[in-house]
């Protein structure tokens, strides 16, 4: 049986969380799994993709496709990440297959030279090519991520004040490259969500998202937002006053 070691980067992948949103967490994870189980089992049978008849008998395949983890094309259905990470299935079987060719002419030649019974000639007659090799190299599923939808949506649902979304996205979208990278923006905006409700800080003074984006990893350090409350409300006037100037 194959086993898969899956990242954790396929959770956080807009792809399955769009399947997540629609189907629910452990449906789509399982459906996930069905797919690249038939899709493996027909890769390394020289890289075909899955037959039009079996995809549609997996699980939620219709959301699957439209989640954009499997692609049709004309020979079948493709999953995606296949070619970059399950050609080693198809180098394996051939390896195994030239291997068992390698030995049955091996024992066809020993059993000439000692004059082998007919019963031990039987036993060299059968096919090496009908070998199947046994898979002990975990199958690895890597999906290149987008954080662009990721860091929007960690804007629509934590970021206090919902002016400045366009800047502040571009901006993130050319510093967040890792699931590292994105913990440490929740995590800045969740501080800075405390420090506003600690110090009951009015609409008007918190910073529009570019203005917060242009300096979000100082609230990283665990003194963010410890200085005096009064020169903090004052920075906020001015910074509101600045952005207010801006955008009239």
């Amino acid at each position: 049986m194959a086993r898969f070691n899956v990242e954790d980067s396929i959770w956080t992948d807009p792809r399955f969380v769009d399947l997540s949103d629609k189907i629910g967490r452990i449906r789509a994870a399982g459906s996930l799994i069905y797919l690249w189980q038939a899709g493996q089992r027909y890769w390394r049978q020289d890289r075909s993709l899955i037959p039009e008849n079996v995809f549609k008998k997996l699980e939620h395949c219709k959301d699957l496709l439209e989640a954009g983890l499997v692609e049709k094309r004309d020979e079948g259905y493709y999953c995606f990440g296949a070619k970059d990470h399950w050609d080693w299935l198809v180098k394996r079987l051939e390896s195994a297959k030239k291997a068992g060719l390698a030995s049955a002419a091996k024992r066809t030649s020993n059993i000439n030279e000692l004059g082998a019974t007919k019963t031990q000639r039987q036993s060299t007659s059968s096919n090496p090519l009908t070998l199947t090799p046994t898979l002990t190299q975990k199958e690895r599923i890597h999906i290149p991520i987008s954080w662009g939808p990721m860091i929007e949506k960690l804007y629509e649902q934590k970021y206090p004040r919902k002016l400045g979304k366009k800047k502040g996205l571009e901006k993130l979208k050319r510093q967040i490259k890792t699931q590292d990278d994105f913990n440490q923006l929740s995590l800045a905006i969740d501080r800075y969500n405390e420090y506003l409700r600690k110090n009951k800080t009015e609409t008007q003074y918190i910073k529009h998202f570019d203005t917060f984006v242009t300096s979000w990893t100082d609230w990283l350090d665990h003194n963010a937002g410890q200085t005096n409350l009064t020169d903090n409300k004052t920075g906020d006037l001015l910074r509101a006053i600045s952005e207010r100037e801006a955008y009239d």
